[in-house]
């Protein structure tokens, strides 16, 4: 995790060892990174000790849109809603093949 408040300057705070994150996703407290197997939730309220929340396997994930307590994960062949207004028990709610 870094401090980017002063952009000239970033500060790392903390790390989390990931195999392959790629793309992240922000919503107050919540982090989302799209990491080689799927989707984890990582609560950052504490900035120096992040806690992962969950671990969604077998979710084809490149990036991460969040939007209104839903997220939309894009894939290289799937796009996959997520409704986490339960952050403890989020939900899929759609997968769209791409091709």
């Amino acid at each position: 995790i870094l401090d980017v408040s002063n952009i000239n300057q970033p500060k790392w705070v903390s790390t989390v060892k990931m195999t392959f994150p790629i793309g992240v996703g922000l919503d107050g407290d919540n982090l989302f990174v799209c990491d080689k197997e799927g989707l984890r939730i990582l609560n950052v309220a504490d900035r120096k000790n992040p806690i992962q929340r969950q671990y969604i396997k077998n979710i084809d994930a490149i990036d991460v849109i969040v939007l209104d307590k839903h997220l939309l994960i894009i894939g290289k062949e799937k796009l996959t809603q997520i409704d986490y207004k339960d952050i403890n028990n989020p939900k899929i709610v759609s997968i769209l093949n791409l091709n």
